[in-house]
C-alpha cells in the first residue's frame, strides 16, 4: 500500500536558490573572537567553532576556521570544497583579508506532499543563506550555512495535516511569513568567524 502511494512535492521559493540580494540585503565583515569547540548561537541556530585542513592546488596548506552548524537531534556538519580555477575572480568583500564572493539569500518553501487529495501536509519554512567562495591563488575555497525561521531542519512555520484538502488557502498563515531579517544578520554574522590560515 505505502508503496502505491504517491509523494509529490511543490516547493516554490521567494527568491531563487544562490540568488544574490546585495540590494535588499547588505554585505559586511567585522571579524569576531571564538575559540576553538566554542558554540556560538545565531538566531537561536547554534554553530561550534571548528578548523578544517585543506590543500590549494599549488601545493600550499591551510585551515579555515569557521562555525560548524549543530543539531540536537541530527548531530552537525559542514563542508568546505575545493576548485582549481586559472580565471579572474571578482570578489564583493575581503574576509580576514582573504578575497571573497559572498552572496545572501532568503527564501521561503511552501510544500504539499503526502497522498494528496486523501492524507496531505502543508509545510512552510523560510530560512536565510550565505554561500561563501574565497579566492587563494588557483584554489577556489567554498562553504555555505543556512539559519532557518524557526531554527532547526523540524521547525516549520507551518506544519498542517490537511487531509484531503485540494485549497489549502485556508491553512496559510500569512500573518508569520514575514522576511527573515533575524536569519539574514546571523548569516551575516557567520562571516565573521571565518578566518583562513597558512600550516
Amino acid at each position: 500500500m505505502l508503496a502505491r502511494k504517491l509523494v509529490l512535492t511543490l516547493s516554490l521559493f521567494t527568491a531563487g536558490i544562490g540568488t544574490a540580494l546585495a540590494d535588499a540585503h547588505t554585505i559586511s565583515y567585522g571579524a569576531k573572537a571564538a575559540a576553538l569547540g566554542a558554540t556560538i548561537t545565531l538566531a537561536g541556530q547554534d554553530f561550534v567553532m571548528v578548523r578544517i585542513p585543506f590543500r590549494t592546488f599549488t601545493g600550499e596548506k591551510y585551515y579555515i576556521f569557521a562555525p560548524a552548524p549543530v543539531e540536537e537531534l541530527f548531530g552537525g556538519s559542514i563542508s568546505v570544497i575545493t576548485s582549481h580555477d586559472t580565471r579572474a575572480f571578482s570578489p564583493n568583500i575581503n574576509i580576514n583579508n582573504v578575497p571573497a564572493r559572498v552572496s545572501v539569500s532568503d527564501t521561503r518553501s511552501y510544500s504539499l506532499s503526502g497522498d494528496i487529495g486523501t492524507d496531505a501536509t502543508f509545510l512552510v519554512q523560510a530560512a536565510a543563506s550565505v554561500s561563501i567562495t574565497l579566492k587563494i591563488g588557483q584554489t577556489l575555497v567554498s562553504l555555505a550555512a543556512s539559519v532557518g525561521k524557526p531554527p532547526g531542519f523540524t521547525s516549520f512555520e507551518t506544519n498542517e495535516e490537511v487531509g484531503a484538502a485540494y485549497n489549502i488557502v485556508p491553512f496559510a498563515a500569512f500573518a508569520s511569513y514575514t522576511d527573515p531579517l533575524q536569519q539574514v544578520k546571523a548569516v551575516n554574522d557567520y562571516i565573521d568567524y571565518i578566518r583562513i590560515v597558512a600550516l
